[in-house]
């Protein structure tokens, strides 16, 4: 425990005293000890005297208090980082001022990079590979929003591994800044960072932008893989002649040699002198370094093997998670998908929350537009393993590869299927995160589009189970997800209607709504209003346009809830017909063109419909029976009907006729709806004596069906 009289020489502002062995307080906060410090403040172990939450508090030096530079920087920080919320940047919760302004951060456990290097040299790549794919997530976060670091290294980064996995926090925003506005406090001719691992530009003061960061990150990964800088310079002016020039020491021969030589790319494309040439952003660097970490599936090659019930037969796709394979039911041949979770991503925090999180949702929602889960387990050697539907056809990603952007009434018929899903995923307090073109599979069924929604594997769930951040840069994909989930807020059920939106647009125009790298749409999306569907794509009907405008909006309370989006891709104007026909007659007619009263005759409208067409149908053919079977005035009948059974022919009757036989059975007459008129006056009917009575008549021939029309009902089912 730091002493009492230190703390306060340190702080050298107006504390006051309270019980207890660490008896300073600043604010609402007991200071318990001193935990670091750098160059402009101090660090400390505190702790909310009402709440009694531990806490970090950072104190700028009281040396630095007068400084107008300093106190506007520290206030800085604070604002920025207080906007950045991901899993892998420290939290910031409060910011004050007694004397010295300070700001709260979470305490965090562990210890820096910087000391695990000095203690233990050099990592095992795979333990740096998972470090690294987290760091690039945050620096993705901050990018988003507009944030570059300025001062990434080591000593600002935390590791925790006490829990035996790697978590990381990326620490001190203080000389960071935003891209979007000029906030540089730094007077000219000066440089703010750490030379050893700034970017070229930075050291000679030229534009800095979010691939400064990416200089550092590659001297970080550097560092981690072989315990020390990637330069040879022994002085400080030598260091920066070295950073600035061309000429590099070859670092693949300083690098181990089991270290994968993928990442070794990675590591040299980060560290090129021209920005230029540095990876596209944070983004691309995580699928990179998933990449390498998850290989191909032949390293792991499954065919042959019994999961549960079912024999391996293929693989089926592989992603930077797991692998899918084709397998079939050992007795029965029912086949299904088997998605696997793959052993060389274990390492990484929340991918296994994230396979079972999926599992876990899509089961609680009923719905035949989400890919259905049968089982889920662990394999032998403890891989995670799950049992879906077996689906054959295509994302909508593929298709519009080769299509581009698909016609109007498909886009409805999908769309209305994929909220048809989300409906009751709302209901139960189920937000999918991260729909989009990839995550929407296509099956044909009888020439139908059926939709399934697929990935439910970072959905919120209202039970607060499953992850509760992102396993990508942040909760779903920029191109996509709405302003709010790139911002780090609370995403509702609105997130999902943005994101169908962004997709309908794609669907229709193209392309995405906003287009760009990362940096660049995420900026734009905070900014700037969508643009209009009909700007892009003028044949779009106006009720589906405004529809998707609707759903692009910035604000969540702007848009439509899914229950309206759904509602809203069903109806019809009222100038359709109320009951529509459905049978067609023999000779075919021209197919209307598409209108707005009938573009969104979609899958699940023709279902609803279809016991309607059925009573449809039938009065029709029972009309055509009528007008068939009911007689009329005709010159020279016989008289009789050719339908009417011949009666044999008999004697009169007494005149009192006896009783019949009991034995004998009377046919029933046949009963017209109108009964014909007779020719000529009846004949008298003469019954036979009692015994032996005549044999019955002579069932009649079924009378010959009239010619009806072909019925056409539609049935997306293919039941038919």
């Amino acid at each position: 425990m730091v002493a009492v009289d230190v703390i306060e020489t340190q702080l050298g502002i107006g504390q006051r005293r309270v019980p207890g062995p660490a008896n300073v307080a600043i604010g609402r906060y007991r200071i318990e000890r001193l935990i670091g410090g750098g160059g402009w403040g101090l660090v400390y172990a505190a702790r909310h005297e009402i709440l009694n939450k531990p806490v970090a508090l950072k104190v700028l030096r009281p040396d630095l208090v007068a400084d107008p530079a300093h106190a506007q920087r520290f206030l800085r920080e604070a604002r920025i980082a207080a906007t950045l919320h991901h899993e892998n940047i420290v939290d910031i919760t409060d910011f004050g001022d007694e004397g010295s302004p300070y700001l709260v951060m979470e305490l965090l456990r562990g210890r820096t990079l910087m000391s695990v290097v000095r203690d233990q040299g050099m990592l095992p790549w795979t333990r740096v590979i998972g470090i690294l794919v987290q760091l690039a997530r945050a620096l993705a976060c901050a990018h988003a929003q507009g944030v570059v670091h300025r001062d990434l290294k080591p000593g600002n980064i935390m590791l925790d591994d006490s829990s035996g996995v790697d978590r990381i926090k990326l620490c001190d925003f203080g000389l960071s800044r935003l891209s979007s506005g000029d906030d540089r406090i730094t007077a000219s001719g000066y440089f703010v960072g750490t030379p050893a691992y700034m970017a070229p530009e930075q050291i000679l003061g030229t534009v800095t932008d979010a691939r400064g960061d990416l200089y550092a990150f590659g001297v970080t990964g550097f560092e981690l893989l072989t315990g020390s800088l990637p330069y040879v310079a022994t002085n400080p002016v030598a260091l920066v002649a070295e950073i600035i020039s061309e000429r590099r020491a070859y670092l693949r021969d300083r690098i181990p040699k089991d270290v994968p030589d993928a990442l070794v790319a990675v590591i040299e494309q980060c560290l090129a002198v021209d920005p230029a040439k540095r990876p596209s952003g944070a983004q691309a660097i995580e699928a990179a370094l998933l990449a390498i970490a998850a290989p191909a599936p032949a390293a792991f090659d499954l065919a042959g093997h019994i999961i549960g019930n079912y024999r391996i037969t293929k693989v089926l796709g592989a992603g930077g998670s797991g692998s899918v394979w084709l397998a079939e039911h050992a007795s029965i041949g029912t086949k299904v998908a088997v998605k696997i979770l793959r052993p060389e991503i274990a390492f990484i925090p929340g991918a296994a929350e994230r396979f079972v999180n999926e599992a876990r949702a899509a089961s609680l929602i009923s719905s035949p537009h989400i890919a259905r889960y049968l089982d889920i387990g662990r394999l032998p050697n403890g891989q995670l393993y799950a049992i879906l539907e077996y689906l054959a056809g295509e994302t909508v990603f593929e298709r519009l590869a080769h299509d581009v952007r698909m016609p109007v009434h498909q886009v409805a018929t999908i769309a209305r299927q994929v909220a048809s899903a989300l409906v009751p995923a709302h209901a139960a307090g189920i937000v999918h995160r991260d729909i989009k073109p990839e995550n929407v599979f296509l099956m044909s069924v009888a020439d139908e589009d059926v939709a399934k929604v697929l990935d439910f594997g970072i959905a919120k769930m209202g039970t607060g189970s499953g992850p509760q951040t992102q396993l990508g840069y942040f909760v779903g994909t920029v191109h996509y997800c709405p302003p709010e989930q790139i911002l780090g807020d609370a995403a509702g059920p609105a997130a999902d209607v943005y994101a169908l939106g962004a997709t309908m647009f794609h669907m229709l125009v193209g392309h995405a709504p906003f287009t760009g790298d990362a940096t660049e749409i995420a900026s734009a999306k905070t900014v700037r209003a969508a643009p209009r569907v009909r700007v892009a794509r003028e044949d779009v009907p106006e009720p589906l346009a405004s529809l998707v405008d609707a759903m692009l909006a910035r604000t969540a309370a702007d848009r439509p809830t899914m229950a309206e989006v759904f509602e809203r891709l069903g109806r019809r104007e009222s100038s359709a017909p109320k009951a529509p026909v459905a049978v067609a007659v023999a000779t075919p007619t021209a197919t209307p063109a598409a209108t707005p009263s009938t573009m969104f005759a979609s899958f699940e409208v023709r279902r609803s419909r279809t016991g309607v067409l059925v009573l449809a149908a039938a009065a029709a053919v029972a009309a055509l029976v009528l007008v068939v079977w009911t007689p009329w005035q005709a010159p020279a009948r016989p008289a009789v009907a050719p339908a009417m059974p011949v009666l044999p022919p008999v004697s009169a009757p007494p005149p009192t006729p006896p009783k019949p036989a009991p034995a004998a059975k009377v046919a029933p007459p046949v009963v017209h709806a109108t009964p014909p008129k007779p020719s000529a006056p009846p004949r008298p009917i003469k019954h036979a004596k009692p015994a032996p009575p005549p044999p019955p008549a002579p069932a009649p021939p079924p009378p010959a069906k009239p010619a009806v029309p072909d019925v056409m009902i539609a049935d997306p089912y293919g039941a038919q």
